[in-house]
């Protein structure tokens, strides 16, 4: 078992990578290898690349803008994306993400491997204060 690196070290252009678990509370990053990906069911989404397909430099950017928004070098957080209205992220899904290497780019996925969409992945970044009602 490999270790936990922040996730500015990480080479998300290794191809042998199967997914990068990311932990969101400190964006911290697990490559793992070789991994059997059937809980990830891509023949739905492969029809919909544009929503759920990523290229590496979208995977920096994005998980770059989450890790600064939801308070940068702080130790610790609970993180979560605030939508339209009520519509968010909520009882610690996304306290990993999922990120799987597939032939047609990278899925997101949330703690459960559920893939996630372009359009929640564009919510805003609310942090601990949000979690205090």
């Amino acid at each position: 078992m490999g270790k936990w690196k922040f996730f500015k070290e990480i080479n998300f252009n290794d191809k042998l990578v199967t997914i990068f678990h990311i932990d969101t509370r400190d964006f911290h990053c697990y490559p793992q290898y070789d991994v059997d990906t059937s809980g990830l069911n891509i023949s739905k989404i492969s029809k919909y690349p544009y929503r759920f397909f990523h290229s590496k430099e979208e995977i920096v950017e994005l998980l770059n803008r989450y890790f600064e928004d939801s308070g940068g070098n702080k130790k610790w957080r609970m993180f979560t994306l605030m939508g339209k209205g009520k519509e968010h992220s909520d009882n610690w899904q996304l306290k990993y993400l999922r990120i799987h290497q597939t032939e047609y780019g990278f899925v997101i996925c949330d703690k459960d491997n559920k893939a996630l969409n372009k359009d929640i992945l564009e919510y805003s970044v609310c942090g601990l204060d949000c979690h205090s009602s």
